[in-house]
C-alpha cells in the first residue's frame, strides 16, 4: 500500500473529509487530495502534521518497511548538514590553522561520500526531491 492510500484510509477511519484535514494541517483542500491520489508526495514536515492530526504514527502513514529506512536517512541527513556546517565554519575563517585546513579537506572527502549515500537512499526508496526540502542539497564550490 503506498503512501497516497494510508493518508485516505486514516483520514476517512477518523471520518474527516478531505477539507477538514486540509484545515488542521494548514493546507487547502485541493493539496490534501492530490496527496490521496499520488499525484504530489507530501513533505516529511507534512506527514508529520498528517500523522498529528489523525493521532497516528507517521510509520502508519509511511508503512513500517520505509519506516527503518526514512530513519537511517533522516540521522544521516543530520550528520552531513553538521559536517557542511563545520567546513562553512572552517572556510569563513581567514586565520585558519593548516590542522583545520587539513579537517575541512578530511569533511568534504566525507560530505561527498553522504551526498552519495543520500542519493542512493533516496533512489532505492523512490522518494521525490521534495520529499526533504531544503536539506542535504549538493552545494557548488
Amino acid at each position: 500500500m503506498i503512501i497516497a492510500e494510508r493518508i485516505r484510509i486514516a483520514r476517512k477511519s477518523k471520518g474527516f473529509t478531505q477539507s477538514q484535514l486540509a484545515e488542521k494541517i494548514g493546507v487547502q483542500t485541493a493539496a490534501v487530495s492530490k496527496y490521496e491520489k499520488g499525484i504530489v508526495s507530501p513533505t516529511f514536515e507534512q506527514l508529520q502534521k498528517i500523522a498529528a492530526a489523525l493521532d497516528i504514527t507517521i510509520s502508519v502513514l509511511i508503512g513500517q518497511e520505509m519506516t527503518h529506512a526514512l530513519t537511517h536517512m533522516v540521522l544521516i541527513e543530520a550528520e552531513y548538514r553538521q559536517k557542511q556546517s563545520e567546513i562553512d565554519e572552517i572556510r569563513a575563517n581567514p586565520k585558519a590553522t593548516n590542522a583545520q585546513l587539513q579537517r575541512c579537506n578530511e569533511l568534504i572527502i566525507e560530505v561527498r561520500a553522504y551526498e552519495g549515500l543520500l542519493e542512493k537512499l533516496r533512489k532505492d526508496l523512490s522518494l521525490e526531491d521534495d520529499f526533504f526540502p531544503k536539506k542535504a542539497r549538493k552545494r557548488k564550490k
